[in-house]
Order: structure tokens, then sequence, then C-alpha cells
């Protein structure tokens, strides 16, 4: 720290150049302003160890935004943050259950629920993900979004390496990552112009036949547990 030029960003000999000026005078105050999926946000007295995935699931209700191991190692809790540097926006994906909700002032969040739904249309990255089966029990699927899109706020054309290195911090169980990995690759292009038009995605069909005693009936089921399971029920075990 030097009284006339305020704080050092290096740790090797400092220039002129390097030092950063501070306010010695800081403005106290207690309410928390910044930006949840576009709108203006106030929180007065924050709680100081309130996360942000916290108050994101429990306070604003988007429960998209998944709290699993809560230390940052699965990205089942992605958000994209947004924040001004050097006088520019820079956009980036975090883990919003190792940010406290205190730091957020001045900053944007986006969500999940953000980018698309059924009502208002999907996101490339959503609707790639879908349409590659990148989604099985689903619980993963918001964070990989969230990877994925921060990946293109960043950079609207990353390289093949760094599409596969925006999910480093994104853990799934169920499918292998190869879907999800080919989304991300097709999104990217749809979002580039260079996708032709997707085609509707199937309508789910009847897959299995069950059959009870003195019963024959068409069962929608989506997997063989769930048949199972009606099976048992129809002939009340």
């Amino acid at each position: 720290i030097n009284a006339e030029y305020g704080v050092c960003n290096t740790t090797m000999e400092c220039s002129d150049d390097d030092w950063e000026i501070i306010d010695t005078n800081p403005v106290t105050t207690n309410q928390l302003t910044f930006t949840l999926n576009g709108k203006p946000v106030t929180v007065t007295n924050p709680d100081p160890e309130m996360r942000l995935v916290e108050y994101i699931r429990d306070v604003a209700g988007l429960s998209g935004t998944k709290r699993c191991c809560n230390e940052g190692g699965c990205g089942a809790c992605t958000v994209v943050l947004t924040r001004t540097v050097g006088g520019r926006p820079e956009s980036s994906s975090i883990n919003s259950c190792l940010r406290r909700l205190c730091s957020m002032q001045g900053q944007s969040v986006v969500t999940v629920e953000h980018l698309g739904d059924k009502a208002q249309g999907y996101h490339p990255v959503q609707d790639k993900v879908a349409r590659n089966n990148g989604s099985q029990c689903g619980f993963c699927t918001p964070g990989m979004v969230m990877s994925i899109y921060g990946a293109l706020a960043s950079d609207p054309k990353p390289t093949e390496s760094e599409v596969e290195g925006c999910l480093d911090g994104n853990l799934c169980r169920c499918t292998g990552y190869r879907p999800i990995l080919d989304a991300a690759h097709q999104a990217i292009a749809a979002c580039a112009g260079d996708d032709v038009i997707p085609s509707p995605l199937p309508e789910p069909s009847p897959l299995l036949k069950v059959e009870a005693p003195g019963t024959l009936a068409w069962i929608t089921a989506s997997s063989l547990t769930q048949a199972c399971s009606l099976y048992l029920s129809l002939i009340h075990i």
C-alpha cells in the first residue's frame, strides 16, 4: 500500500502504472443493489453470511439454479455474472454457492429462467441440449446450460478446446457428457448463424405394453422401472 497511489496490482516490483487509486473515504450504506435477470434488485441490510444461490432460490424463488455440493465442485448452481471491468462489461459463469450476496453490488446476474421457456421460446443452448438428449435425470442440466451460455457470453466464437473447457466444473452422473458436448458445439454454431432451422422435437410415444391378469392396456412409461411399477400396481401386489 502506498499513501500516494493506493494499492499495487502486482507482486513484482511496481512502477507508477501498476498502482490503482483507492477511495480512502468509501460511502457506507445498508442497501445492496444489483440486477437479477434484467430487473433491478435492492436488498436492505443483507445477511453477510448469505450466499448468492440462497438468495436466488429462497428469496427470489428461482429454483432452476440448483443447490448441491455448496463448495463449487459440481456446477449445478452455475449462473452468469456480468460486471464492469475497465469501463467495459465482462461476462463469465460462476458458482453461485461460492459467491456472497454482499459482493454483488452493481453487478448483473442471469439464471437459467432468463434464457427462455416453453411460452417465450428456448435459447439455442437449451434447444440443443434437449435435441441431443443431453438431459436424463435433469438435475445438472441448468448448470450445464449456464456454463455453455457463459462461454458464449464471454466469447461468441470459442475454440473447440474452450467449449470443452467451459464444462470442466460441471458434473453429470447420467449422460457420459458426449450428448452435452455435442449440444454445446451445435449451440455455438447456431448462435453464430451457421445452423440450419431445427426440426420440431418429436412427441413422446407409448413405449411399453403391460399385461395383467384379465387386463390388456397400453401404458405410457418413460422407463422400464416405471413400467414395472405400473405392472405391480395393476396386479395389486
